[in-house]
């Protein structure tokens, strides 16, 4: 999907599969809602789901209510520059390098990639266990020292857990006034709240959705902590074939040099999109 905030409620659903624009869409929370692509597995979603969501979403609300003590109110000497993509849980692997080549190799400026070691909990364990807590507005403010002033544009680019990251920055920095380009999200467990945030501020030009369901990824955006239990055991199966929401990662460790180029391919695709689009 692709949002244009600040205005019309109209979003274009992109196709992974050829790099195309399918047709307009509603964007707006109904929408979302159908496009969470629900996995029920036996239970009862008017009990179970109900329950655990308004569970869920109490402690969120307390979690976030401390943030305004964390926060810090000052923007950057410099606006921020740059295009920034992070990885996924664990924020390591060869396809996060081989995303900043191909980003490079369009004509994209001053590309970066995230840095693990101060965008990651640590590893994919602790990674995968936060992102219930990333769903929504974080605590954390974002230390924009990790950004740089060179380039045409700002853009963050996050993939999975990566695009929670990059949302939680995306809003830290357009809440004090800062000017960000583009954000872009790819297999985003992303709530529906904090989705309608950053698509609606008007401090980010263009929030691009690009959900894998097509690709049989449960993931998407808009999900409820419900779904996100639901997908969870269908995403470690996926481990092992590394396809669907793992579409853009790497392939399988036993993958043959020609499996690794189409891997490859399907990323400078997904970029040859983005630099179509605007991203500069």
């Amino acid at each position: 999907m692709t949002c244009k905030t600040g205005g019309g409620n109209r979003c274009q659903e992109y196709d992974p599969g050829n790099g195309q624009y399918i047709a307009d869409t509603p964007g707006d929370a109904a929408y979302w809602k159908k496009k969470a692509l629900p996995l029920k597995m036996g239970r009862e979603q008017d009990g179970y789901d109900a329950y655990v969501d308004a569970y869920v979403n109490a402690i969120l609300e307390a979690y976030r209510g401390v943030k305004a003590l964390f926060v810090n109110h000052r923007l950057p000497s410099q606006p921020l520059r740059g295009t920034y993509f992070f990885g996924g849980a664990g924020m390591e692997g060869d396809y996060i390098d081989d995303m900043v080549a191909a980003l490079r190799e369009v004509g994209i400026s001053s590309v970066h990639a995230a840095d693990r070691h101060e965008w990651s909990f640590g590893d994919k364990k602790m990674d995968a266990l936060a992102v219930p807590f990333l769903m929504s507005r974080d605590v954390i403010s974002t230390d924009f020292g990790r950004f740089g002033s060179q380039g045409e544009q700002f853009n963050l680019i996050g993939y999975s857990f990566g695009s929670l990251k990059a949302a939680q920055a995306a809003l830290d920095y357009a809440d004090l006034g800062g000017r960000v380009d583009h954000l872009v999200l790819i297999g985003s467990p992303i709530g529906l709240e904090l989705l309608q945030e950053v698509s609606s501020h008007p401090y980010i030009g263009q929030v691009v959705v690009m959900n894998l369901t097509e690709m049989g990824d449960p993931i998407s955006a808009g999900m409820t902590f419900g779904d996100l239990v639901d997908g969870i055991p269908i995403v470690v199966k996926q481990q092992e074939t590394r396809e669907g929401h793992f579409h853009y990662g790497d392939p399988p460790e036993n993958a043959n040099h020609d499996a690794r180029v189409e891997r490859s391919n399907r990323r400078r695709l997904l970029v040859e999109w983005l630099y179509n689009f605007g991203m500069r």
